[in-house]
Formats: C-alpha cells, sequence, structure tokens
C-alpha cells in the first residue's frame, strides 16, 4: 500500500486486544480484493510481533504532548515551537517491513518545517471528529491523494 491509496488500515488497532490479527487481516484481505494472490498475513504478524516494541515506543512518543489544541489554536508560522517541529515530525514517520527478515525500519523521519504550520493546522481540524478514548476502530478513513 502507498500514500494516496484508498485503503488507509489504521495503526491504531495494533494496540487493541487482537488488533494484530485484525490489522493483518485487512491487509491481507485488500492484496486479495486487488488480485495480489501472495499470502502475507502470517509473515506480517510476525513481523509486527517481533517488532513490536518499535510500534509502542513510536506511539509513546506520538502521544507524549496533547498538541491538539496547540495545532488548531496556531495563528502563524512564529507560534511553531521547536518541541512541536519535533512533535510533527515523529507523528509523520514511514516506516518499512521487511517480511522475509521480519524486521521493520524506520525510512522517514524528516525534520518538518514550521512553514508547514498551515497544513498542520488544517489536517487536525479535518480529524478532529476521528479521535476515540477507546481507540475504538474508527480508523475507515480514506486516505488523501
Amino acid at each position: 500500500m502507498y500514500k494516496g491509496q484508498k485503503f488507509n488500515p489504521c495503526h491504531l488497532k495494533l494496540l487493541q486486544k487482537n488488533g494484530i490479527d485484525i490489522w493483518c487481516n485487512e491487509v491481507q484481505q485488500e492484496l486479495n480484493r486487488r488480485g495480489i494472490n501472495k499470502s502475507v498475513k502470517n509473515d506480517l504478524r510476525e513481523t509486527i510481533q517481533r517488532n513490536y516494541n518499535l510500534f509502542e515506543t513510536l506511539y509513546a512518543l506520538q502521544n507524549k504532548s496533547d498538541v491538539h489544541k496547540l495545532l488548531l489554536n496556531l495563528k502563524s508560522e512564529e507560534d511553531v515551537t521547536e518541541e512541536l517541529k519535533f512533535e510533527m515530525t515523529i507523528r509523520d514517520v514511514s516506516l518499512l517491513m521487511k517480511l522475509n527478515d521480519k524486521k521493520v525500519f524506520v525510512i522517514d523521519l524528516d525534520e518538518k518545517p514550521a512553514t508547514k504550520w498551515i497544513r498542520w493546522k488544517e489536517h487536525e481540524a479535518e480529524f478532529e471528529d476521528k479521535y476515540s478514548e477507546d481507540l475504538g476502530l474508527q480508523c475507515s478513513f480514506e486516505a488523501n491523494n
């Protein structure tokens, strides 16, 4: 799956009971729907389980601070602190999973510039109603182009 695709499996499911199985099943079903007849579910599950501490660490870092109100209240580039730039950098991380090696790599960790503040604010407002205290599988929105 890649950026801009209509299928966007929500990574928050990985933090729920049985979430890894649910997430892996969704990915496998989407591959099948696209006519890609390759079974990856078991390798995907094992790769995630072996590297689960990375997912937990990223989640903890991404939720270390509550930047929601801060983002919605931004008025200019000058309002963007170094801490907020770090928060936005850690929120926009790409991972590469090598299923044959059962390894996961962080491949995109570039610092986000303060000039993106308008996009951050708009994005936060767009997904405001998607937040859920129980991580309630409300992760069905589509990826943007």
